[in-house]
């Protein structure tokens, strides 16, 4: 084999080397949101970033509307970082119903997550509906009773 041979295969088996150590060292990068469901408008949620490698990227935040807000993040080795939405968001709110899209733009890679803003109405207590519905019921009972003797009386 002629030299240049020798440095070709030589070259072509440490890129592959290379490529290979790459791929086994490949990043684990996990973007949660805690909660995802947002129960009234005007709530918050922690937005956790976490990587086994070292990063600087950028957190951004799109609300129902289409409007966005950006933090930037900074992530150490093996750590994490959390931002709570909407406090330390720029322009940020929960008072729209709907999906929010969380982007985490990290080590040359974007990560999606999204979380909701619902509303719900829980009663305090079974006892109150039912209340509300007897008191309905009874309402409408003694309404029809005095027609019906209104309506007696006026036949005699």
């Amino acid at each position: 084999m002629t030299t240049t041979k020798k440095a070709l295969l030589l070259f072509t088996s440490a890129i592959m080397v290379s490529l290979l150590i790459g791929l086994a060292m490949a990043q684990n990068v996990s973007v949660t949101c805690d909660p995802e469901i947002i129960r009234l408008p005007g709530g918050s949620t922690t937005i956790t970033v976490t990587s086994d490698k070292g990063a600087i990227g950028l957190m951004t935040v799109f609300q129902p509307n289409g409007d966005s807000s950006t933090v930037p993040i900074h992530v150490r080795a093996g750590g994490s970082v959390s931002k709570d939405y909407p406090d330390d968001f720029p322009g940020g709110s929960t008072m729209q119903l709907g999906e929010y899209t969380v982007r985490v733009a990290l080590l040359g890679l974007i990560w999606v997550r999204v979380f909701r803003v619902t509303f719900t109405v829980i009663p305090e207590l079974p006892l109150g509906a039912l209340m509300a519905t007897t008191t309905s019921l009874t309402a409408l009972i003694g309404i029809v009773a005095v027609k019906h003797l209104r309506t007696k009386h006026q036949l005699e």
